[in-house]
């Protein structure tokens, strides 16, 4: 929980910030708030400030070899089975 909590203050930050440079205008009063479908665009400004490279790390994790190992872990936690 305080992570999470510390997480949002940093998103939260971060659209404060371009509000006051004057990038975020949704016609809003309460603009600053921290909306649902704010979390994506202002997660991966963040992760711009880490020198996260989304695109290096997709080389890491293959779509088909993580699609399968996900289904294959609920398979095994939840007693499902998924067919094609």
């Amino acid at each position: 929980q305080p992570q999470r909590l510390e997480d949002l203050k940093i998103l939260k930050s971060l659209k404060l910030k371009e509000e006051k440079e004057g990038k975020v205008d949704d016609g809003n009063d309460k603009s600053s708030a921290l909306q649902l479908w704010d979390m994506g665009y202002y997660m991966r400004k963040y992760k711009a400030t880490l020198g996260v490279d989304e695109a290096e790390l997709r080389e890491y994790f293959p779509l088909d070899h993580v699609k399968k190992e996900i289904l294959s872990i609920y398979q095994e936690l939840l007693g499902l089975r998924f067919e094609r």
